[in-house]
């Protein structure tokens, strides 16, 4: 069964945080923070809870339990990294190509 999101309630998340902790940044992905690839929609309650975790802390705790596909997704993968990045942000905008053709 599928189920509807509200997009009303819904907002971005940040994947790689917007605001690392200092013992948590990734020189490679700083850059990248703010690409297509390092975004996820997420309940406002959800992105509250998820907050500026680390993604190996948001993995477990707030992607697994996800009702969005593409944010379940993330609990899947062992690590964020440049090249995640890289191929979500290519399978979002293959995704987005087939949507909105005319």
């Amino acid at each position: 069964m599928e189920k509807v999101i509200d997009l009303g309630d819904a907002t971005i998340e940040h994947i790689y945080p917007q605001n690392a902790k200092t013992n948590d940044k990734d020189n490679d992905i700083e850059p990248l923070k703010q690409t297509l690839g390092n975004l996820t929609f997420f309940g406002s309650h959800d992105n509250v809870a998820a907050s500026n975790k680390s993604f190996t802390e948001k993995r477990v705790a707030n992607y697994a339990s996800s009702a969005v596909a593409m944010t379940a997704d993330l609990a899947l993968l062992p690590s964020w990294t440049v090249n995640s990045v890289s191929a979500r942000e290519q399978l979002m905008l293959d995704a987005a190509v087939r949507v909105f053709t005319i």
